[in-house]
């Protein structure tokens, strides 16, 4: 049989097979990884956002989220400050209440005599007196969940998975 470099030619094709498959794995492995990453990326830039101003000129809280869910609504005696992000360290740090028919105007309800109220996750209200300076504001779609107490009727935001819909007085 021939060799090559004193290696026979049956083993030396077989260790360049072995190393095309392992290149080929390699780079199929890093596109893989690479279009995901775009995906997500291109999931948030696109996300559309619309504010409705009331009379005053001040935010209702309508800005839009993915997958049409659009709170219109105005809670009485209250004006929408943002989205932020919330942890386990709550932003909002009153009392807090879970409700499996959730609405804005319900929680404010439940926060008399705080000046800050929020909504999270479709289900929890939280209240507070204060927004503290450690909190981070989030963009308006990550606030893309639908209050239980609405669902299937008017589609009304809620907060969303570790992000607060927060309103204040």
């Amino acid at each position: 049989e021939k060799r090559i470099l004193g290696i026979r030619i049956s083993i030396l094709l077989f260790i360049i097979t072995g190393l095309l498959v392992l290149v080929i794995a390699a780079l199929g492995l890093i596109g893989g990884l690479l279009a995901s990453k775009i995906a997500s990326l291109e999931s948030e830039v696109t996300a559309p956002t619309s504010t409705t101003k009331n009379s005053t000129g001040a935010g209702t809280g309508t800005d839009a989220a993915p997958a049409a869910a659009t709170t219109n609504i105005e809670v009485t005696d209250f004006r929408y400050v943002g989205c932020y992000v919330d942890d386990l360290e709550r932003v909002l740090s009153g009392i807090q209440k879970t409700d499996s028919r959730l609405t804005n105007q319900g929680c404010a309800g439940y926060c008399v005599g705080f000046k800050y109220f929020g909504t999270e996750s479709g289900t929890a209200c939280y209240c507070g007196q204060t927004i503290p300076k450690r909190a981070v504001v989030a963009n308006d779609w990550n606030c893309n969940t639908q209050c239980e107490g609405r669902k299937g009727t008017k589609a009304e935001v809620c907060g969303g998975d570790f992000y607060i819909s927060i309103w204040e007085r």
